[in-house]
């Protein structure tokens, strides 16, 4: 329990230079000394800084903070999208990526910070499905990769930037990644891979939300047009 204590040494024993135990007895002191402990029972925890969402360009450092007192003093650990992700009270991501991208939740014990997102400025993303006239293979899904991988598009203002490819049959799905200086509307983008592919049927073309293509994804993330 919290409070202070006296705890007294026996007669002809003196408390200690530290004030913390009893010492060999001295002839000359004939009283029983006292000693004051303050005993400190576990704080509860409190988060003193919550961490904030973040939205920083491609390739930049991004630090998340999140600071707790309590006693004993926390360990505090951050998670991704529901995943360890590190166990430091400052997390430090160096060098900005696509799968950094997502929800970030600081913890320790039973005491848990707001969910922030970390997201990423100037980069966009869409799910395209080609519609093939034969049926789809490596080699097609190589060729589609390797055509549309790093070309500039919309008057030379954005740049593809990654190119994911999936196949099932005739039909092609690609998760095109795109760099750009600023907001990329559905419907130029659309024009733009039908201008380059005039051959491939696309039948539809959406916003990627960040799930796996052979996943039904339970819990979607899904990002603001200018920021994935």
């Amino acid at each position: 329990t919290n409070g202070s204590y006296v705890c007294n040494c026996y007669l002809g024993y003196q408390i200690s230079a530290n004030n913390r135990t009893c010492v060999e007895p001295c002839a000359e002191y004939n009283e029983a000394p006292s000693i004051t402990v303050v005993i400190k029972s576990g704080e509860s925890m409190n988060i003193t800084m919550q961490p904030e969402s973040v939205s920083a360009s491609l390739n930049s450092q991004v630090t998340l903070l999140c600071q707790m007192t309590g006693c004993p003093s926390p360990q505090i650990t951050w998670y991704k999208d529901n995943e360890f992700v590190s166990n430091v009270p400052s997390l430090v991501i160096p060098v900005l990526a696509l799968p950094h991208r997502g929800f970030y939740v600081c913890k320790s014990g039973n005491m848990s910070s707001k969910a922030v997102r970390l997201s990423i400025k100037g980069v966009y993303q869409y799910i395209v499905h080609f519609q093939l006239n034969t049926s789809a293979t490596s080699d097609i899904a190589t060729e589609f990769r390797m055509y549309l991988a790093g070309i500039q598009v919309l008057n030379n203002s954005a740049n593809i930037i990654l190119v994911n490819i999936s196949y099932s049959g005739s039909s092609l799905y690609a998760i095109i990644t795109l760099a750009a200086n600023y907001s990329i509307s559905y419907e130029n983008f659309y024009n733009e891979l039908k201008a380059l592919l005039p051959e491939v049927n696309i039948t539809s073309i959406e916003r990627f939300d960040g799930c796996p293509l052979t996943n039904s994804c339970a819990n979607k993330y899904v990002w603001l047009e200018s920021e994935i």
